[in-house]
């Protein structure tokens, strides 16, 4: 369900129920994914420079990544990586 962008909750209050969220990804969101794929160790920086958007924009959008669960950084911001959490 991950693959597709789904996140899946069960709940029960006298009925069983099975709720599916999709999270839908921008197209700046989806960039910023396909370059940390091909180079995590990339700076918010250099993903600004690469998608040519401010980089207060890729830091927001960084953000909404971290918060969703798809991706994390890891280490420090000049030596670490990102994970994709797909």
């Amino acid at each position: 369900m991950k693959a597709y962008g789904l996140k899946v909750k069960f709940e029960s209050a006298g009925f069983f129920y099975v709720i599916f969220e999709r999270t839908l990804l921008s197209k700046t969101s989806e960039k910023i994914i396909e370059i940390i794929k091909t180079n995590p160790e990339i700076s918010a920086e250099k993903l600004s420079q690469e998608i040519g958007i401010s980089s207060r924009a890729i830091e927001m959008q960084l953000s909404k990544l971290k918060e969703s669960g798809r991706i994390k950084r890891v280490g420090s911001d000049k030596g670490g990586h990102w994970e994709i959490l797909e």
